[in-house]
């Protein structure tokens, strides 16, 4: 989860603060946004100006609160059917919701806000992307993690006046389709990564670094999603290697990208985007 700012406007890319238990998602029990959680989430970080927010798809990690957030800010959900399934299902009214069927550019304030179709990553023993499909109809909450399909994948460009963001939520990919895209900063999704082949994982850091010109890569999603929201805990090494996907980057980064920058975000400090402090991630 990644909120963009730039003083005036806020982003919000992807929503999952309530974080259900290990065990309510592995016995797919109903699970629900967590009034409380997202209430303190909202004022801590201070989105007090949050004008969309964009699911990179749909599964629980990255859409679960993504209704709750925008009846208490009005901001403009984004995304794919399956998205503004789970919008209307919590009471979002139509006019807050943007269904993206092609690639197109919406502006908020300074920003502009680009989907293009993108891949969810494939892993296990038969490289398959789990929950896949699409959500049909709208989901009222609770309702278990498998209730939130894949539905569409994108990959997110977020344009500025200081610079371009491309945002991967997930390890997958088309190939050569951001050829023409780019882009100043790459936050790279790196969830399952460690469990794929490195042929793999260099054939995402081409496409997603090399043909994109990206000066800057920052790993994201990586963490256990199964802990509390703002612990950031690595994944037992049985399910996903993180330390073998970080060592791979910084291999790719040295063969393919030496002028590149790799960072390593920390929960919760903003930082500067671009040249100065008038974009910042969070």
């Amino acid at each position: 989860m990644l909120v963009i700012d730039d003083g005036d406007t806020q982003i919000l890319i992807d929503a999952y603060v309530s974080r259900p238990s290990a065990l309510n998602l592995l016995l797919d029990r109903p699970v629900q946004s967590d009034a409380a959680a997202i209430n303190r989430f909202l004022l801590d970080h201070r989105l007090d100006r949050l004008a969309a927010i964009v699911p990179g798809h749909t599964h629980f990690d990255h859409s679960l609160d993504i209704a709750a957030i925008a009846n208490r800010s009005r901001a403009t959900i984004i995304g794919s059917h399956s998205a503004a399934m789970i919008a209307l299902g919590s009471g979002v009214p139509e006019d807050q919701v943007i269904t993206v069927e092609e690639p197109a550019e919406y502006r908020f304030g300074e920003f502009t806000v680009t989907l293009l179709p993108s891949e969810h990553s494939r892993f296990g023993w038969n490289a398959s992307i789990p929950f896949d499909g699409r959500i049909e109809t709208p989901i009222a909450q609770p309702a278990p993690a498998s209730a939130y399909r894949v539905g569409k994948c994108f990959s997110i460009v977020v344009g500025h006046p200081q610079g371009t963001a491309l945002i991967q939520t997930s390890a997958g990919y088309i190939p050569e389709a951001l050829s023409d895209v780019p882009v100043d900063v790459v936050f790279l999704g790196v969830g399952m990564l460690g469990s794929m082949s490195r042929d793999y994982a260099e054939g995402y850091w081409q496409n997603l670094v090399t043909m994109t010109g990206a000066e800057r890569v920052i790993p994201v999603h990586f963490d256990d999603y199964t802990q509390p929201f703002g612990t950031t805990r690595l994944p037992p090494t049985v399910i996903d290697s993180v330390e073998k996907s970080a060592h791979w980057l910084e291999e790719f980064r040295s063969i393919w990208d030496r002028n590149t920058r790799l960072e390593m975000p920390v929960f919760g400090e903003p930082f500067a985007l671009y040249g100065d402090e008038s974009s910042t991630g969070t």
